[in-house]
């Protein structure tokens, strides 16, 4: 493509993440960050989950350095990626930090937080969380 904009970043940058390649992906937001094109929620969104999935907590703690003080961290759907991310990683302590700085939390960020104690050993704060809803 002669000119690239967010929208062409993010259909190539989905794909491979929904394809599975997500090593593609992440490469793909390198070179976008390259062409100084801002990533959007959509963007950001697929980037962590290619990251959890790769257990990439480094280059995902990078992303979540670049959403603070950004547009895109009161965006529901971020902080849930970001939620998750973290949560897949088993860094329950950063995943309840972003459950914590949820404005609105919502079913799903409810039950991502508490499959996030489940799954790493913590049923007492699951179960505690739990009594909270």
């Amino acid at each position: 493509m002669p000119k690239t904009n967010a929208t062409s970043w993010n259909v190539m940058i989905s794909g491979y993440v929904k394809m599975g390649d997500y090593f593609e992906a992440l490469a793909m937001y390198d070179d976008m960050k390259v062409a100084s094109v801002r990533p959007n929620a959509i963007i950001v969104t697929s980037i962590l989950s290619a990251r959890s999935q790769l257990a990439a907590m480094e280059k995902g703690k990078e992303i979540h350095r670049t959403l603070i003080d950004s547009e895109l961290e009161t965006n529901e759907i971020v902080m849930g990626a970001l939620l998750d991310m973290y949560a897949t990683c088993g860094v329950v302590d950063e995943a309840l930090n972003v459950f914590n700085s949820l404005p609105d939390r919502d079913l799903v960020s409810w039950t991502s937080m508490i499959t996030a104690y489940v799954t790493h050993g913590q049923g007492l704060e699951a179960l505690k969380l739990f009594g909270e809803i």
